[in-house]
């Protein structure tokens, strides 16, 4: 799988950079505004970032498709610097509303946000075993283990979707 990803030049996982705008309105997200950015399967499976004021979303604007996940944020300042980057919370929202998911390619996603998160110290890794990750959240005890299933990508594949989710997260 990770090999067709690569011959057509299409990413596995693209999270897309931020569109600025509002999905539903049509309106410019100014800086210091909460949105909700939402991943949407297209028809032909491909995935498309969309971005919500966050008063839209709430107020029950949806993209049209199947949502494959969703996180949400705040505009960045434009005299800030550049940071088109998914923050600790945001990824965690992502992979905490990954938690049910059943596709092949989110379980995939969840498996390498979880590494992400346990490299970022938000999760803790608590050992693996039978195709299952088990992490708990770094600095308490109370949320209990977290299940991840191990899709059993390969060293190639978790390169590709690493370096695919590079593109939105700062691995430093």
């Amino acid at each position: 799988m990770a090999t067709a990803a690569r011959n057509t030049g299409q990413p596995a996982f693209p999270v897309g950079r931020p569109t600025g705008m509002c999905a539903a309105t049509g309106v410019h997200l100014h800086a210091g505004e909460r949105f909700c950015a939402a991943l949407v399967e297209r028809d032909d499976g491909s995935l498309e970032r969309q971005d919500f004021a966050a008063g839209a979303w709430d107020a029950g604007a949806r993209p049209l498709g199947r949502v494959f996940g969703s996180w949400r944020g705040v505009v960045p300042a434009s005299d800030a610097a550049p940071k088109l980057r998914l923050d600790d919370a945001e990824l965690l929202e992502l992979f905490e509303g990954l938690a049910e998911a059943t596709e092949e390619r989110a379980i995939g996603l969840r498996y390498v946000l979880a590494l992400l998160l346990v490299r970022r110290r938000v999760l803790r890794y608590e050992g693996a075993e039978a195709g299952r990750l088990w992490a708990s959240h770094a600095g308490t005890a109370e949320r209990g283990r977290i299940e991840v299933a191990d899709p059993g990508l390969d060293g190639d594949h978790l390169a590709a979707v690493a370096e695919q989710l590079g593109e939105c997260v700062s691995f430093e």
